[in-house]
């Protein structure tokens, strides 16, 4: 049985054109969502996430994540809040780590329990 219609022929059923012609079966579209939220999208922020790491080559940063959080910290102790290379450290363990690991990480240590070598 022949199918009809935007996905009869097979040839143009490959990965990118299939999720292409997806997408545009959609009767709103990205234009239309932003006009309606143009109040909430005045302002254009500059987002930024950990730069590579090459003790961390795979695609699991969960060890990237903690050690972050560890070199943050031992940074800070030793350095000082003020001292700049510490942010580095601070912005890489915020963009890779959820923010639920961070929470109880910070109340253990704010209890003395934190199982890190700080």
């Amino acid at each position: 049985m022949l199918v009809q219609g935007k996905f009869s022929r097979v040839n143009e059923l490959t990965r990118p054109n299939f999720f292409r012609l997806l997408w545009s079966s959609f009767s709103v579209g990205f234009a239309d969502l932003s006009s309606s939220h143009s109040h909430t999208m005045s302002e254009v922020q500059q987002l930024s996430t950990a730069p590579f790491d090459p003790r961390f080559p795979n695609q699991n940063q969960t060890r990237h994540c903690y050690s972050s959080y560890v070199d943050y910290h031992r940074c800070i102790r030793k350095k000082g809040e003020d001292y700049p290379a510490c942010e580095y450290f601070r912005k890489a363990y915020r963009s890779l780590c959820p923010n639920s690991w961070i929470e109880k990480w910070n109340d253990q240590m704010e209890a003395g329990t934190f199982p890190g070598k700080i």
